[in-house]
């Protein structure tokens, strides 16, 4: 069992904001399809990555101003959750 280490759990919420922000590509890309636009692979990578940069680009921001890592995972997912409108 590893010791336990605070960079871990920071490389923890690290990867869980990607995995996240990824799925957030993914499901656009599917509300796309949804609303009858045909399936383009290039489109759908495309909502991916730039899912991806967005988040990684305001998790950082927030980490810099000392949020607290999983309150700004969380707290940006929340914000674009279709029911928070």
């Amino acid at each position: 069992m590893p010791e336990k280490d605070p960079h871990n759990l920071s490389v923890f919420h690290t990867v869980l904001s990607l995995v996240l922000f990824g799925i957030g590509g993914v499901l656009r890309h599917a509300q796309k399809l949804i609303e009858g636009k045909p399936f383009n692979i290039g489109e759908f990578i495309f909502e991916v990555i730039s899912s991806l940069f967005v988040g990684s680009v305001f998790y950082l921001i927030l980490r810099g101003v000392c949020v607290a890592e999983l309150t700004s995972v969380w707290g940006l997912k929340l914000k674009h959750h279709p029911c928070s409108k």
